[in-house]
This record gives structure tokens, sequence and C-alpha cells, in this order.
């Protein structure tokens, strides 16, 4: 018996976002009710205002709003406005009193980096902006599990921890300037823009969009998933692998250059019964978006 079985209400916050968007299509596909925060409505949505909040009745939060880039210099404005953007949904839940059966909070997958706390800790804004954003997801989830601890009415929560998102927006997006952090250094790497140094340094890990957004319904629908992290990965790759691919298919984007992230997502696959796409089948999706958009030939 699924904890929130479909036709129930999900607030997805930051709706209007890139994976935000997505997540509430997919709730909708699989019959939910949706209803969203914004900070505008410039993408095409209707405003409907709610004269009191504390009357709706919501079944799910998935919370999904967070900053993300690496260009802060300062460590103090993102690390307080990450674990603000968490611990804040968690007291406005418990607040108002809301009978909320399940809470999803969508953060990274650079959650599991003390690490990172350590160096920003030592070496304040000298640590990067990449470094820095380790440290604001790790102490925004050490947050929401004491938060959880201490709560005598939010008793439910669930973690999912994606790395980087790739896969067309269904959002408007007007230019590749409007892209989000994530589909953007995909872009750059399709298109010859990042530094040449790079595409043998960097290493990272991707996962479809769309799979991100089918996680949020099968974390509502599972009995076992309440008290624990979600990690969302289809595999570590570096840049060149990336180029290798595309080339791989036609037309080719550009002739482009060891991995050291590794994921075993055995037990994803266990719990939530579907595989995540390929890293192949996702950088095609992105190519196809760029090229459908005519930012790339």
């Amino acid at each position: 018996m699924p904890v929130v079985p479909a036709a129930a209400k999900v607030l997805v916050s930051g709706v209007n976002g890139y994976l935000c968007v997505w997540v509430a299509h997919t709730f909708l596909e699989h019959d939910y009710t949706i209803r969203g925060t914004a900070r505008s409505y410039d993408y095409g949505f209707e405003l409907v205002e709610v004269a009191d909040t504390t009357a709706v009745r919501i079944d799910v939060v998935a919370h999904i709003a967070s900053l993300f880039h690496y260009n802060a210099t300062e460590p103090s404005d993102p690390i307080d406005l990450v674990v603000k953007s968490i611990v804040s949904i968690l007291e406005s839940i418990q607040a108002h009193a809301l009978i909320v059966k399940r809470i999803a909070l969508t953060t990274s997958y650079a959650d599991w980096n003390d690490q990172a706390v350590d160096l920003v800790k030592k070496k304040s804004g000298v640590a990067g902006g990449a470094t820095i954003y380790g440290a604001s997801k790790t102490l925004a989830e050490m947050a929401a599990w004491k938060f959880l601890e201490q709560s005598v009415s939010v008793s439910d929560l669930v973690l999912i921890n994606p790395p980087y998102l790739i896969g067309g927006p269904i959002q408007e997006v007007h230019s590749m300037v409007e892209l989000n952090t994530s589909q953007k250094i995909i872009f750059d790497v399709l298109t010859g823009k990042l530094p040449d140094d790079q595409y043998e340094e960097i290493d990272f890990s991707l996962v479809y969009i769309c799979n991100v957004a089918e996680t949020h319904v099968r974390v509502a629908e599972s009995p076992q998933e309440g008290g624990t992290r979600c990690l969302v990965s289809a595999g570590a790759c570096s840049p060149q692998d990336i180029l290798d691919i595309a080339n791989s298919l036609e037309p080719k984007p550009w002739d482009g250059m060891l991995h050291m992230i590794a994921f075993n997502t055995q037990q994803f696959e266990r719990v939530h019964g579907f595989k995540l796409r390929t890293l192949a089948g996702t950088i095609a999706d992105s190519l196809k978006d760029f090229r459908a958009q005519g930012w790339i030939q």
C-alpha cells in the first residue's frame, strides 16, 4: 500500500525551476494534484492566490528550490541561504500543524562532504565556489536531520541526492544563458567552451532529469523510504567521456580529449523498481534538446 497514493496533494517548491517543473509534470502524469510555490511567475504559469495556506491540505511536500552555483566568494551568505531554505519549510510545516505524510528534500550528492565543511572553516572564501557549495549542502542536510530529531510533529523525511542533472528543460528557456548550472556545464563541454585542461582534470557524475522526477513519485509511494537518503546517479564520467559519446552520434558536435567517482545504485534499483537511464541516452537527449533550440548544429 503506497504511503501517499495517487490523487493526493503534493506541494512543489520553486515549481517553475528546471527540476521542479519536471517533478510537477511527473506527479501529474501519475494522477497526483499539484500546488506550487515560486518567487516569480514569468515562465508561463498561471498565478493562483490562496488566502489561507493553513487551510490547504497537503499530503506530500517536495522541497526542491535551492541555490546552485559555484560563484560564491564569501561562505556565510550561500550557506545561510541554503540551510535556511531547508529549515524554514520544516518550521512552516510544524508551525501550521500541517498533516504531511511525507517530506522529500531534494539536495545534492555534495551533501556527503564533511571535507568541504572543514576546508571552508579553515580557508573561508579561498576554498572556492564549488567547495562552498558542497559545504552549504552538507550543513543543510545536517540541519534537516537535527530538526527531525527534535520535532514532535515532523516525523517522516526523505532526502533525494542527485548529482549533475541533464536533459531538456520543459519550462521556457529563451537563450543558453538561462540554462541551469548543470545544463550549462554540459553545453560548454559539448560546444568546446570548457578550458582544455579541464577535459582531463574534471570528474563528475550525471543523471537524467526524468529519472530524478520519477524518483520523487516513487519516494511518495514507497513505505520503506522514511528516514533515508536516496542517491540517484547514472554513473561517473569526465568531459572527455561526454564528448566521446556525443561524437559517436550523428551529426557530431565537435572533436575533443579516468574516473575518480563511482556509484553503486543496486539498492536504488531494488527499492524503486526501475533502472536509471544510461549516460549515453542522457547525453543524446541533451544534444537533441540543444539542437532543437538552435544553439548547436
